[in-house]
């Protein structure tokens, strides 16, 4: 066991990696301090998010146009074997643009000198008809059904009976799991996954959340409702668009508001988040600089069953 202390610093300043302190035996004491996360902070602009070596502030030296002139190679004329064959002219013979030289006579080393070049007009190309690597999720059915699709062997759902942009696509290995969808909405897909190596079913919820607050009200209805009638081991994860913790973004202020509704429902759900490696933070507003705003919206949590 240790002591996790939470103090609010200066981002721009440096981070100190040992601290002194006089313990209650009169003894000065080293400390060694360790972060779980430090920001990039940029050497030149001071801005975070970024290095210096890919600073958009950083003026770069300008680059300096270099002109080749164009080289013109020359063809040699095949010669006549004595024989009346022909004699083959080694070499590299490279064509610039479709047309034909108009000649006017060889010069003193026997090659043909070209006065003027008459372009000719090359073939139309013809249009070629590809297809996406995407193609097995188009949600275009021909039928007129539900847009399920099978790729190696793979099942795929949505809910785009729920939803008209089709907002989740869930996708398993019936070789690996059965699955049986219990319910969705526009903002969820719930089902109970059994794992077909050990047979053991576990409740599972993907989410996409909406944009605002107040749309994601009814996502927190469903997740309560389902919690209530929950005995078994369950997961959710997915795009909440909601951030449960203050330290879920960097760049702008979390205020208590804008946790307090996540954090309710996850209270009343028994849910708590669970470790992952990888990326801090799943969201960017793509801006550099003090002008950057990250986010952590994704997040897995399951229950302690």
């Amino acid at each position: 066991m240790f002591a996790k202390v939470l103090v609010e610093v200066n981002l721009g300043q440096t981070c100190p990696k040992l601290i002194q302190f006089v313990n209650e035996k009169g003894d000065l004491v080293d400390q060694p301090m360790e972060y779980d996360w430090l920001p990039t902070i940029c050497s030149h602009c001071k801005g975070l998010g970024h290095e210096s070596r890919v600073c958009s502030k950083l003026q770069k030296p300008p680059q300096k146009k270099v002109c080749r002139p164009k080289t013109v190679q020359q063809v040699k004329e095949p010669t006549l074997n004595p024989t009346g064959g022909v004699q083959p002219v080694v070499g590299e013979v490279q064509v610039p643009a479709v047309g034909h030289m108009v000649r006017s006579g060889r010069d003193k080393d026997g090659f043909i000198q070209a006065t003027s070049f008459s372009r000719q007009h090359g073939q139309q190309l013809r249009t070629v008809i590809t297809r996406n690597s995407f193609h097995a999720l188009n949600l275009e059915d021909a039928d007129g059904g539900d847009p399920v699709g099978d790729v190696a062997g793979w099942n795929f759902t949505t809910n785009i009976s729920c939803s008209t942009s089709s907002r989740i696509v869930l996708a398993w290995d019936p070789n690996s799991f059965t699955l049986n969808i219990l319910s969705m909405s526009s903002q969820l897909i719930h089902c109970f996954i059994t794992p077909r190596s050990t047979g053991v079913g576990f409740f599972g919820t993907f989410i996409y959340g909406m944009n605002t607050k107040e749309d994601r009200v009814p996502l927190c209805n469903s997740l309560t409702q389902i919690s209530d009638n929950c005995t078994q081991p369950w997961i959710i994860m997915g795009d909440f668009n909601a951030l449960m913790d203050v330290e879920d973004r960097v760049g702008a202020p979390v205020r208590i508001r804008e946790i307090q509704a996540m954090r309710a429902c996850m209270a009343h759900c028994n849910l708590s988040t669970v470790k992952t490696v990888g990326r801090q933070f799943t969201w960017s507003n793509k801006q550099v600089g003090e002008d950057r705003v990250l986010s952590r919206i994704d997040r897995v949590l399951a229950n302690a069953s």
